[in-house]
């Protein structure tokens, strides 16, 4: 349901670009524009699929590089037993009622249009076939279009149109001067030679899709005018009888305006095809430009802006329509969180043997991570449930790994998505990700206290190491003594956010003339009390530390 969603806002944003752009620069942009223009539209209406958009806001899994490192699958100790039991998912999902009310709007359209076709071929039979007259006009314009072959002629009706794609049949009225044959003939045998009948029948096709936004409707009829201005055009050049063609307009104009299989010469957009016929077409010095500018437009209209991150359990609710499913993903990713450690150098977890919903393909990725470096090992799709993995981890030792996981359907649409950083460090001492309480606070506050110093060039360094449990909290203040004058002497205090564990600091905070720098780090449990606490001073002059 949310791909339906995302297509049709994507597209509604693509028509009410198209059409604004033609209502802007529609005087300025030849019938063959016109007709590109619309192709890509058609292009976008047809695909059920999104695209991300240049103005999307960013969501979703991030997809890793080809690893230079291969992990193979072996299998688990303790895969079963680590997998808990999960609970599946029905097995039958009504579709929900906004998919069947589109089904069902489509459906009565398609069977609306295929009736009328159905008409429109019981009148063209009982027409009258064409006479000799009208079969030599019929070879005379069609030798102007380069053609040697002849559709069905016929005489009758209100209106000259063209019909069938398999058979095509021209049809004019009965009404009609003779004079007037040559060029009513060379319009409907344009549409003949342009296979205008069947781009309106995949036209009337997407409309059946999108019956449901008025800009559908609206792009349609635009489209349709587009079509008869074409022909006009090319009327036109063959005749050169621009006055005696806009009198033959005149004189077929009128009848309803609704979709039809049929393309006749009257009901679209006649004022603009007869002021089309009082201007010359655009240079190409000015029709270029502008036709480039509306296509970068376009292109930028095409995609999805709707944002598709599914990172979360409450995404995934919303994903799978399910209310029993957030729970089983939860389940799932704490199993899977539950076999990640490490033994003898080596890496090693697995997919828990029991998977959310049995329809669902899973992905695995894998990342070392070094300070700022990231460092794929693994990138495997369709992960078999109950697979185990062992990976030797490298040397130097990195900091963390990065392991994630992802659910899709059949359809690639994401379901769920989790993801695990745990410190190597914590893995070797039997830690979860996140801490058990074993972690020793002053081992870090004096970790911290060790790496600062200044470099030659008057920078702080603080190095923060990773490893802090949820909850935990650390400060980091900075005081020191600036030189005024020979003998005198201020206070001087810093303030920093050093807010991202993990990362190392050099800092151009430090004051002209500062002759002694004191660094004191606090560190509190989750429960706000102070759990160490450590300082360290630095004689600026000789860039000695005490402790």
């Amino acid at each position: 349901m949310t791909t339906l969603l995302s297509w049709a806002f994507s597209a509604s944003l693509l028509l009410a670009a198209a059409l604004l752009l033609r209502l802007a620069l529609g005087r300025f942009l030849t019938p063959a524009v016109r007709m590109a223009l619309w192709g890509l539209v058609g292009l976008r209406l047809a695909l059920p699929v999104t695209f991300a958009s240049p103005f999307a806001r960013p969501g979703g899994a991030a997809v890793l590089s080809p690893s230079p490192q291969t992990a193979v699958p072996t299998p688990l100790p303790g895969a079963e037993a680590a997998a808990v039991p999960l609970t599946p998912s029905p097995a039958g999902t009504p579709l929900p009622w906004p998919l069947l009310l589109w089904l069902a709007g489509a459906a009565v359209l398609a069977l609306w249009l295929l009736a009328g076709q159905l008409r429109l071929r019981r009148r063209l039979r009982s027409l009258s076939p064409g006479d000799d007259r009208l079969q030599v006009a019929a070879r005379r314009c069609a030798g102007l279009l380069g053609r040697d072959t002849l559709p069905e002629l016929r005489l009758g009706g209100e209106r000259p149109c063209t019909a069938g794609v398999f058979r095509p049949v021209v049809v004019l009225p009965l009404h009609l001067p003779e004079e007037d044959w040559d060029q009513a003939l060379l319009h409907e045998l344009c549409h003949w030679k342009n296979r205008d009948v069947l781009l309106t029948w995949l036209a009337l096709a997407l409309l059946c899709l999108h019956w449901y936004n008025p800009l559908a409707w609206a792009a349609f009829f635009a489209w349709r005018s587009d079509l008869e201005l074409r022909c006009d055009g090319q009327v036109v050049a063959l005749t050169g009888r621009r006055q005696d063609y806009a009198r033959l307009l005149l004189a077929c104009a009128g009848g309803q305006r609704r979709p039809s299989a049929a393309v006749m010469n009257g009901g679209y957009g006649l004022k603009e095809r007869l002021l089309a016929l009082g201007r010359a077409h655009p240079a190409a010095r000015v029709a270029v430009p502008l036709a480039l500018a509306a296509t970068v437009v376009l292109l930028l209209c095409f995609g999805d802006l709707l944002p598709r991150d599914r990172s979360s359990s409450t995404a995934a609710a919303e994903a799978s329509g399910d209310a029993s499913t957030p729970a089983a993903f939860v389940q799932w990713e704490e199993a899977f969180q539950a076999s990640i450690g490490v033994s003898d150098g080596t890496l090693y977890f697995g997919a828990p043997a029991l998977s959310p919903e049995e329809e669902l393909s899973l992905s695995l990725e894998g990342e070392w991570v070094d300070g700022e470096t990231r460092t794929p090992f693994l990138q495997e799709e369709k992960v078999a449930a109950g697979t185990g993995y062992t990976i030797p981890i490298p040397d130097p030792l990195p900091e963390c790994v990065t392991l994630s996981a992802t659910f899709y359907r059949e359809d690639g649409q994401m379901v769920y998505s989790c993801s695990h950083m745990p410190t190597l460090e914590a893995l070797m001492l039997g830690m979860p990700p996140y801490g058990d309480g074993s972690f020793d606070p002053d081992a870090w506050v004096q970790t911290v206290i060790a790496s600062v110093s200044v470099t030659p060039d008057g920078l702080l360094r603080i190095d923060l190491p990773m490893g802090l449990p949820d909850g935990w909290t650390h400060q980091i203040l900075l005081a020191g003594r600036v030189a005024m004058g020979e003998d005198g002497a201020m206070s001087w205090h810093g303030d920093y956010d050093f807010s991202q564990i993990g990362m190392l600091y050099f800092l151009d905070i430090l004051p002209d003339g500062l002759l002694e720098l004191t660094v004191d780090v606090t560190l509190r449990d989750p429960d706000g009390q102070t759990a160490a606490s450590a300082s360290c001073r630095i004689t600026l002059a000789d860039q000695a530390v005490t402790q």
